[in-house]
Formats: C-alpha cells, sequence, structure tokens
C-alpha cells in the first residue's frame, strides 16, 4: 500500500479487480479440491479474501479513483433496499433470533452476536438490491461486493468457527450459488458449502 501513489492508483485498482475471477476461474478449471478433513480452522478460499483486499484497497484510495480514468464506474446510486423483493429474505430473516441478545450472555458474546447482525443485514442488503427497481447491481456483483464490506471482527470470527458467523456464510453461499451462471463462479458455492459443513457443530445443523 506503501507504494501507491495518485498516478499508479488507477491501474492498480484495475488488475486488483481482475485478479479475482482469475483467480476464481484458476480454481475451476483445475479443480480445486474439496475439504476432506475437519483439521485447524475455517479456510476461506483465496478469491474470498482477495475481495476483502480489493475493497479496502477502493476504500483507502478512493478520492484519487473518483477524479481519475475510472471515476465514470464509481458513481454512486440511491435506492432503497427492500428486502421484500428478495424471494430468499424469509431464509435470512429466520436467523435474527439466533442473534438475538440475551440476559445469559457475556458482554463478549453480545459484542460477537452485533458483528453478527452486522453481517447479516448487508447481506439481506446485497441479496435485495439486484431485485430493486433500479437494477443496476447484478447478482454476480452482489456475490463479489458482500465479502468486501463485511466487517474484519466478522472475519475474525470466521476464523475462530464462530457458529453464528459460519451459519451467515452458509447463507451466503445461496447468493453466491445465484451467480453460478458465470462460469468462473460455478462450483464456489458447493465447495465454500462443504467447508462450513466441516467446520459446524452437528448441534447447529437442521
Amino acid at each position: 500500500m506503501s507504494s501507491i501513489d495518485k498516478k499508479n492508483s488507477h491501474a492498480i485498482f484495475a488488475f486488483s479487480g481482475l485478479v479475482v475471477p482469475y483467480t476464481q476461474a484458476s480454481a475451476w478449471l483445475l479443480g480445486a479440491p474439496d475439504p476432506t478433513q475437519p483439521e485447524g480452522h475455517m479456510q476461506l478460499p483465496d478469491w474470498f479474501s482477495l475481495l476483502c483486499g480489493t475493497h479496502m484497497l477502493l476504500y483507502s484510495i478512493w478520492n484519487w479513483l473518483r477524479d481519475g480514468p475510472l471515476a465514470v464506474l464509481f458513481e454512486r446510486i440511491k435506492y432503497t433496499t427492500d428486502y421484500a423483493r428478495n424471494p430468499n429474505d424469509a431464509s435470512l430473516a429466520v436467523l435474527l433470533p439466533l442473534l438475538s441478545p440475551s440476559i445469559w450472555l457475556s458482554a463478549e458474546q453480545e459484542k460477537e452476536l452485533d458483528v453478527c447482525r452486522s453481517a447479516l443485514d448487508r447481506l439481506r442488503r446485497k441479496s435485495a438490491v439486484h431485485f430493486s427497481p433500479c437494477g443496476t447491481l447484478g447478482v454476480k456483483a452482489a456475490a463479489h461486493i458482500w465479502p468486501g464490506i463485511v466487517s474484519q471482527e466478522y472475519m475474525g470470527l470466521l476464523q475462530r468457527d464462530n457458529p453464528e458467523a459460519l451459519i451467515i456464510l452458509a447463507n451466503y453461499c445461496v447468493l453466491l450459488k445465484s451467480a453460478g451462471s458465470c462460469w468462473y463462479m460455478e462450483h464456489h458455492s458447493e465447495r465454500l458449502f462443504r467447508e462450513i459443513d466441516l467446520r459446524l457443530d452437528a448441534t447447529w445443523k437442521p
């Protein structure tokens, strides 16, 4: 990041945007092996982590990008998110009681649930915006945006196999599956879901 300046920021960001589909395509073409052993903690796929990095880069150089050759791509669109437009929203909303505060929880557990509620709300928003009247955001873009807008605290919970965080990630797989018509995104939802299934204790499964 220290080597990025106003002059080279546009090219670096454009390149970072190409790395993600390249990584997804490579895994698709090479037939990345499915997880078989629940050893260690949750291993997020490379493309997921790269999406986080791309968004961090975007936020750090936003002022340069909006004044450069890529400015036309960064026009802010105002829209109202209507969760009800998403036919799958009911399966996301049903998770809310799972993330509700309780007098039996410690302060740390309450904080973790708050982090998960934020991640779920952002997933509901990105899942619904594809169905909004403005129609400016496709399902592929929505599936690529959510990993980049969750908090670092949520990422930390995933790395510790926090069950609530894993359940939210499992529901992200539904959005990711919807983008499977794009060839390089095909089968990634299934692989990620199987990884989650290995980490999630049986008591948390239907």
